[in-house]
């Protein structure tokens, strides 16, 4: 996993493998960071190469997580766009969207490409 920070306030990860214990630990200490902040922020999340293989432990880490931090996530996350490969973005027609909202708590979207995803994050801070 690479988190990158550069374009505050949209950051971008990029999910390339399975994620550990400590990878997991860290993205949730950044995650509680970016809601302290005054400004609110978007999230990039590209899951086109992800590995869904998860560690029993790390999946309950993040669900511990998300739960603690829902209320937070839809107060200071103004949007969440993950970008999965096209064939699944066409599967999930919607769907994705919904389940990521009700996960985490933002807005959120599903995106077969990095320029729509982006444009849509864009949009919503613009919109504040």
């Amino acid at each position: 996993m690479t988190v990158d920070e550069r374009d505050w306030p949209l950051v971008r990860v990029t999910l390339d493998g399975p994620v550990g214990v400590l990878e997991a630990l860290r993205y949730h200490d950044d995650v509680a960071r970016w809601c302290g902040r005054a400004e609110r922020f978007a999230l990039l999340h590209d899951r086109r190469r992800a590995v869904h293989r998860h560690d029993p432990a790390v999946v309950r880490l993040e669900s511990a997580q998300i739960r603690a931090r829902r209320a937070q996530m839809a107060d200071r996350c103004v949007g969440l766009a993950a970008v999965v490969p096209p064939a699944l973005a066409a599967r999930l027609d919607g769907s994705g969207a919904v389940a990521l909202r009700a996960r985490f708590g933002c807005p959120s979207a599903v995106f077969a490409t990095l320029p729509e995803a982006e444009a849509w994050l864009r949009a919503r801070l613009a919109a504040g």
